[in-house]
C-alpha cells in the first residue's frame, strides 16, 4: 500500500502478504483504514514469486530496506487513534 506523489515519488505504507489477495485486499484488510488515512493511493502486487516461502522472503525483504510505517508501529498502536499512536 502505497502513495504516488505528483513528483512520481511514492511512499510505501504497508507491506503484506496474502493467499488470497482478493479477500486480504480491500476494506477490512491489514491496515487498509490505516493507509487510506495516510493518503493510500496506490495497491502494489507482486505475481512473480509463486511460492509462498518467496512471497514471505520478498516482503520481509522489502519490509528491512524500507521499513514501512505501518509495519514498523504493528498492529497495537494502529488500533490507537492516529493522535494517540508513539513511533520511533
Amino acid at each position: 500500500m502505497a502513495r504516488r506523489e505528483w513528483s512520481g515519488a511514492r511512499t510505501l505504507f504497508f507491506m503484506g502478504h496474502s493467499d488470497l489477495i482478493a479477500a486480504d485486499a480491500g476494506p477490512g484488510g491489514e491496515a487498509w483504514a490505516e493507509a487510506l488515512e495516510l493518503g493510500m493511493n496506490e495497491l502494489h502486487i507482486c505475481l512473480a514469486a509463486q511460492e509462498r516461502l518467496d512471497r514471505l522472503q520478498l516482503k520481509d525483504r522489502i519490509v528491512r530496506r524500507v521499513g514501512p510505517l505501518l509495519n514498523l508501529i504493528g498492529p497495537e498502536e494502529m488500533a490507537q487513534p492516529p493522535a494517540r499512536r508513539c513511533v520511533g
